[in-house]
């Protein structure tokens, strides 16, 4: 009887048996405990807790079935409360708190359905309103107000579905106005007006989607005193092509132009029209192409240029505007192309050139931009394979062109670049051309 009532019992006890919950934890490479969670047929099903490095908590979670479901906790590495949150169903819902590292609240807000709805206030250490901000469906909405310490009104600043849209006014503490600013949609749009503590105006500007278009300024008593402006330039699609900062008639400020493409094409600084400091150009990828510095408006010292892929692809030094100095130029693999030494922006005194391999390929010299004195060619294995000679950039005296280091292939003669005389040798050293003998 009693083991016939045990087979009975069985299947009633399987049925009615509770799942069990399994704690699983994850580390960091220093082993200290990075996440720990409560986890029921393989999902997130009550705590979850996260740590930073150190060992401090960081954050604290409670979930349902994989489902955020409770209060979240958030802390700072010190250990004080940094925000508070309460999900129902993986949403937030009803209050949030926000507080300094220091543990005094910063702000307070209120979540429906995730977003946040209402009222959100923020507050200075002292407990004293620092903001209130009016939201609705997750957007700000309406007059947005900061507030001094002292209770009294900061800034005035409207918005509508989240960006600022209407006059934006700025008060100094003692209530008079600072600055008043209109936007349209994010961008401030219209005129703006800085003031001094006795309300006088002392900047005027004017702004077309956010660009400042001109700037006045006037001295305490109402007097012009200098104007700014930045002349703009499109393309035919609209994209921006050029801006030129103006002030007082002279070109002042930094320039940039830019690709149809919207990319930064280069910067330049002008102070009264001329340009000085440093350029930087660039290739439509964004990798810079060209830096030099300006002094009065001429480049100076290095002046280097880059491949699209960033490498080094020439360094020249200037003076005056002018190549002044040895000028290095190097192929995309990073190998010597060529060494050459400039005066005044011509080619004076030696060149160099090189194989991707290293090896010498040519040496020339040169006399204010032409070539003077002897030339040597040189093939990839090393082997001299031409020489000859220049006067003032034209062919003077003997040239020669050779097989091997021993067989010579042509010789010639020149005069004033005019070939005079001439041999021609095959391979076997057989003479199977002349001139002028």
């Amino acid at each position: 009887m009693k083991k016939s009532l045990l087979i009975l019992l069985l299947p009633c006890l399987t049925l009615f048996a509770q799942p069990v919950k399994e704690v699983k934890t994850t580390n960091f490479p220093n082993g200290k405990v990075q996440t720990e969670g409560e986890y029921l047929n393989g999902q997130l099903d009550g705590y979850f807790k996260e740590f930073y490095p150190t060992g401090v908590l960081w954050k604290e979670w409670t979930f349902v079935t994989g489902i955020e479901h409770g209060i979240s906790n958030w802390y700072f590495e010190n250990g004080t409360l940094n925000r508070t949150w309460n999900y129902k169903y993986g949403k937030r819902e009803g209050e949030g708190l926000w507080y300094y590292e220091t543990g005094e609240l910063w702000a307070r807000e209120n979540y429906k359905n995730d977003k946040v709805e209402g009222l959100v206030q923020t507050y200075y250490k002292s407990g004293k309103i620092q903001g209130d901000w009016y939201y609705s469906n997750g957007l700000l909405q309406g007059m947005a107000t900061i507030y001094y310490e002292t209770g009294k009104k900061e800034v005035e600043r409207p918005f509508e579905n989240g960006l600022q849209h209407g006059k934006t006014t700025v008060f100094y503490e003692s209530g008079n106005v600072s600055a008043v600013a209109d936007y349209r949609y994010g961008k401030k749009h219209g005129y703006a007006y800085y003031y001094d503590i006795l309300g006088k105006v002392r900047v005027r500007e004017y702004y077309e989607a956010d660009l400042l278009v001109t700037r006045i300024r006037y001295d305490k008593d109402g007097k012009f005193t200098e104007e700014e402006r930045v002349d703009r330039k499109f393309y035919g699609n609209g994209v921006l092509w050029e801006e030129v900062p103006v002030k007082n008639g002279f070109k002042e400020g930094k320039l940039s132009s830019f690709y149809e493409s919207g990319f930064l094409r280069q910067e330049m600084t002008y102070k009264k029209d001329i340009l000085t400091g440093w350029v930087y150009r660039y290739h439509e990828n964004g990798v810079l192409q060209e830096e030099l510095e300006l002094l009065n408006g001429k480049a100076h010292g290095s002046v280097k240029t880059y491949y699209p892929t960033g490498l080094l692809l020439s360094n020249a030094v200037y003076d005056g505007g002018q190549k002044n100095g040895i000028m290095l130029v190097y192929e995309e693999d990073g190998s010597l192309k060529f060494r050459a030494t400039y005066k005044d922006d011509l080619l004076n005194g030696e060149y160099r050139g090189f194989h991707k391999n290293g090896l010498t390929r040519v040496i020339e010299n040169y006399y204010e931009g032409n070539l003077s004195g002897k030339q040597e060619l040189f093939l990839e294995d090393g082997m001299l394979w031409r020489e000859a000679f220049y006067k003032n950039g034209k062919l003077e005296g003997n040239l020669k062109e050779f097989y091997d280091e021993k067989m010579i292939k042509k010789e010639e003669f020149y005069e004033g670049g005019v070939l005079k005389t001439a041999r021609e040798y095959d391979s076997s050293g057989n003479l199977i051309y002349t001139f002028g003998y």
